[in-house]
């Protein structure tokens, strides 16, 4: 019998949490490896609780109970019990004790939980795991429709392509944010030189060289990057994530006929590693924001 909605969207959730717990990781300091543990221990608990369901087993208060009681309704208990007590011991030292685990300890436990994962969501749920698609997260129907596109580019081995299609999606979803809130942001700065005609050529001249001077221009660009990092702290995003989107993405811009454009820097080849913080970026800003 196929996935309710429901399951399927808690099995995505579930995904989303263990991704999450990746980019925790890749901190690699023990206090984001804390975290990466608690996202990954809450990865795990949200799909066991969907096999719960499938099997109709009362969910059981402890989180190792779940291969016995597998075991006594199906008569085969699930494999990753050791791994996983090992992760449930490190999530229990840090929150109940204040432990901090070592990072290359949580390295280890992320792939084991990744392999649970996959493991009683093909026996017990019939389903392949990776194949959750974290589209399902947003809410924005362009922004979703890029997000696929997005993955498709990146199967198909288009690195570059796959991050415009995820900036493209971010445009679409920042646009929605701001429109939202329209009325509370801080507005952007726009500068045009003005035209500068006393009648005194010598005093046109010398105010055209305070202006030069000044540097305006470079002026109104910092201030509306302050104005960019005061909207992402409204929007519970951290500026940092949000300056490192921007600079691992292309430059894009809108015509009028409603084309995305994008512009490369001639020297910019993105990686793997760029594109799935970019991606996690990405849904990480539509979660936060309802979008």
């Amino acid at each position: 019998m196929a996935l309710t909605t429901d399951e399927m969207r808690r099995v995505t959730y579930s995904r989303y949490l263990l991704e999450r717990a990746g980019n925790l990781q890749a901190h690699r300091t023990d206090l984001s490896s804390a975290e990466a543990n608690l996202a990954a221990h809450d990865a795990a608990e949200m799909l066991m609780r969907v096999v719960y369901d499938r099997l109709k087993i009362t969910p059981p208060n402890g989180f190792m109970e779940f291969w016995k009681l597998v075991r006594d309704s199906t008569g085969d208990e699930p494999l990753f019990k050791g791994k996983m007590k090992s992760l449930n011991d490190q999530r229990n030292e840090f929150k109940h004790g204040g432990h901090l685990p070592h990072s290359s300890t949580v390295e280890g436990l992320l792939a084991s939980v990744a392999e649970f994962c996959e493991h009683i969501a093909q026996k017990y749920l019939q389903i392949d795991y990776n194949t959750a698609t974290l589209a399902a997260l947003i809410q924005n129907i362009d922004a979703r429709e890029q997000f696929k596109m997005a993955t498709a580019k990146y199967g198909a081995g288009d690195i570059r392509g796959a991050m415009e299609s995820v900036r493209q999606a971010f445009m679409d979803v920042y646009s929605e944010a701001l429109k939202r809130h329209e009325q509370d942001l801080p507005r952007r700065l726009s500068w045009n030189v003005p035209s500068v005609h006393t009648g005194n050529p010598d005093i046109d001249r010398a105010v055209r060289a305070i202006i030069k001077d000044l540097d305006l221009p470079m002026i109104v660009q910092r201030l509306n990057s302050v104005t960019e990092a005061v909207n992402m702290q409204i929007f519970n995003v951290d500026p940092v994530m949000y300056w490192r989107f921007i600079r691992l993405t292309p430059f894009a811009f809108r015509t009028g006929d409603g084309k995305t454009h994008f512009n490369w820097p001639p020297d910019r080849s993105p990686s793997q590693q760029d594109y799935e913080f970019c991606r996690s970026f990405l849904i990480n800003f539509a979660l936060q924001n309802g979008l």
